[in-house]
C-alpha cells in the first residue's frame, strides 16, 4: 500500500509540474486507477 501511495505521489509530481491543465486531464484517470488498485490490496 505504501508502495502504491509512493507512486501516486511521484506521478502526481510529474503530471503537475508540466502544467495544471495536464493534471486537470489526467485526474480523473488518476483517481479511477488509484480506486481500481484500492479494491485489488483489499480483495
Amino acid at each position: 500500500m505504501k508502495n502504491l501511495k509512493m507512486c501516486l505521489t511521484a506521478w502526481k509530481r510529474r503530471i503537475g509540474r508540466k502544467s495544471k491543465t495536464c493534471w486537470t486531464e489526467h485526474n480523473e484517470t488518476l483517481l479511477i486507477v488509484y480506486i481500481d488498485a484500492n479494491k485489488t490490496f483489499m480483495s
